[in-house]
């Protein structure tokens, strides 16, 4: 047991060090983008307008598009219906640009707060891999393995918190902040204090990265729960790393037809996703989410036929396998929107709690190496 524990003090440290300061600079990324989508929630919001004396009914999206320069050469790629707080048309291209619309009146009404996007897109960046650019694969590697090191660390240092003695002065320095540690001996209390009480959400974290960082991580999650892989996601994880241009969409005439068979579906939406499609696509698939996105249970997916002009079939998010639910939640679990502005919160204490362990991990290496340097101390597990 004695060679076991040195065994892992070895090596969590030997992969502390080498992996660090990827691992911290995803922490302090991470910290801030914790926080992403209240704020872009909060600063985005438009003004509202007045409605008193506007028409019963918003203007159909055929007539209402074009009234907003859209045309064959500014296609958006997305539109989004909002019912809640107040309605609104959100028009999307890809992930560059968006603007909302007065639905009645097809009058411009505001944009997001671009440069705020812009920052946290340089911050995404980083987070993902290294602000390299998409296709660099070796950031994304780096990034990727980062993760699954810092997972190591975790797991490794839960079983080298355990003290060899159990008393009541060694798991007061493990379990609670010393106020009266200085140096080492706070770098040591901090680390271990950090890692007991952040350890399920950090693991949760560093377990969600690696799905959505490795497409073999995916896998295993649907073959772990017995679920087969949607076409979907095989499609998304044998071209994980491919780009190319898409068909050029079109407004579809039928594009409020579509609108009004998603809502019927689901009454009670808040939000109603209509994609823009090339006009060889047989289906349509609208997303009415019944809050405010962050939530895959309470989005349900409507496909319709375009040529039959029914609904194929209306997929809730409880119809779903297992390994298919815990995919579409690892993407919200791994920032903490799946449970709101607490969520938010945990995830951000989180990082932070990993960026400290980091600190404290590499100063304790550090102080070990100079003493060891300088002869006063054989360096040895503790």
């Amino acid at each position: 047991m004695r060679y076991l524990r040195k065994f892992f003090f070895w090596l969590h440290l030997a992969v502390g060090v080498t992996a660090g300061l990827v691992i911290a600079l995803m922490a302090a990324t991470g910290m801030i983008l914790a926080f992403e989508r209240p704020v872009l929630r909060v600063m985005d919001a438009p003004a509202p307008f007045e409605q008193q004396s506007l028409a019963e009914h918003p203007l159909p999206l055929a007539e209402l598009l074009p009234r907003l320069g859209i045309g064959p050469k500014n296609m958006p790629t997305e539109l989004v219906l909002h019912r809640e707080p107040m309605p609104l048309l959100e028009v999307r291209y890809g992930h560059d640009r968006t603007f909302f619309a007065n639905p009645w009146t097809g009058e411009l009404i505001g944009s997001p707060a671009s440069g705020l996007h812009h920052f946290f897109s340089i911050v995404t960046n980083l987070h993902r891999r290294l602000g390299f650019g998409m296709k660099n694969a070796l950031a994304h590697n780096v990034v990727g393995a980062a993760d699954l090191a810092f997972l190591f660390l975790l797991l490794s240092g839960l079983y080298l918190w355990l003290p060899r003695l159990w008393n009541k002065a060694n798991l007061r320095g493990r379990v609670f902040f010393l106020a009266s540690a200085r140096g080492r001996m706070r770098e040591w209390n901090w680390h271990h204090v950090f890692g007991l009480w952040l350890a399920i959400p950090l693991v949760l974290i560093t377990m969600t990265g690696a799905v959505l960082a490795y497409p073999w991580a995916t896998q295993l999650l649907y073959t772990m729960t017995g679920s087969q892989m949607p076409v979907q996601d095989q499609h998304r994880a044998a071209h994980a790393n491919e780009g190319g241009a898409r068909p050029q969409p079109f407004i579809d005439p039928q594009l409020d037809r579509w609108v009004q068979m998603a809502a019927s579906a689901v009454p009670d939406w808040q939000l109603l996703r209509v994609p823009m499609l090339p006009a060889n696509e047989q289906k349509i698939t609208l997303t009415a989410d019944r809050s405010q996105g962050g939530r895959p249970e309470k989005a349900v997916a409507i496909t319709i036929d375009r040529s039959s002009q029914r609904i194929q079939h209306v997929d809730e998010f409880s119809s779903n396998p297992l390994g298919r639910k815990l995919r579409l939640w690892a993407r919200f679990v791994h920032t903490g929107e799946e449970f709101g502005l607490v969520g938010a919160l945990v995830a951000a204490l989180s990082a932070l709690a990993a960026l400290l362990l980091c600190w404290t991990g590499i100063a304790m290496a550090v102080r070990r190496m100079m003493r060891a340097l300088h002869g006063n101390e054989a360096p040895k597990a503790a």
